[in-house]
């Protein structure tokens, strides 16, 4: 899906597979990782206490809305 989203700058996908151990690229894996991971845990949480509904703001590449287990 990333490499549809990204249109002409799906060589942008290999060149992080290949540039992958970089100490710039690695350090951006772990902040978006960090921050997927914060706010997937915090809609969650939210969900069970009833949200139904939720925006993202500057969503840019951001698939959590696509995520086959969040639909109903």
């Amino acid at each position: 899906m990333a490499s549809t989203l990204l249109g002409d700058r799906a060589d942008l996908i290999e060149f992080h597979r290949t540039s992958g151990t970089h100490l710039v690229l690695s350090a951006v894996r772990v902040k978006v990782t960090c921050r997927s991971r914060y706010t997937e845990d915090r809609v969650a949480r939210s969900v069970r206490r009833g949200l139904e509904q939720y925006v993202i703001l500057g969503a840019a590449l951001d698939l959590f809305a696509y995520r086959p287990e969040l639909a109903r």
